[in-house]
């Protein structure tokens, strides 16, 4: 595990290594690092633990989102690890949540209320949305 004090310099110098990803973790913030690809992509994570599972938190890319903002957004994530939340499933709750909703509604409208008789549409209606 490299760590370092992360500067924008110090970050535009980072190469690939070969085939493998590796990430550089900062002094300054717990948990923070860049993580480089071997297509030489560059992205901000946070690594934390939540419930004593290791978890991974994709903050963005670099240089779109800069150093500064990205240690705001870490420090910001683990103030809500330590309010008891989980901001990587919060991410993907947001990712996917709104999308299941959707689906399951436009289901019922056009397969179940065509296809279905009332009490099995009303069943399938009822399992779908708990």
């Amino acid at each position: 595990m490299l760590a370092a004090t992360l500067t924008d310099l110090s970050i535009k110098s980072l190469l690939p290594r070969g085939n493998e990803r590796y990430e550089l973790f900062d002094t300054k913030v717990s948990g923070f690092a860049i993580r480089v690809f071997p297509t030489g992509i560059k992205s901000f994570v946070l690594l934390y633990r939540q419930k004593g599972r290791l978890r991974r938190l994709t903050l963005g890319r670099y240089p779109v989102l800069s150093l500064a903002e990205a240690r705001k957004l870490a420090q910001g994530a683990l103030n809500a690890v330590a309010h008891g939340a989980d901001p990587q499933q919060d991410k993907e709750n947001e990712r996917n949540g709104v999308a299941f909703d959707e689906t399951v509604e436009t289901f019922l409208r056009t397969h179940c209320a065509r296809f279905n008789r009332p009490s099995t549409a009303q069943e399938t209606a009822r399992v779908l949305r708990t």
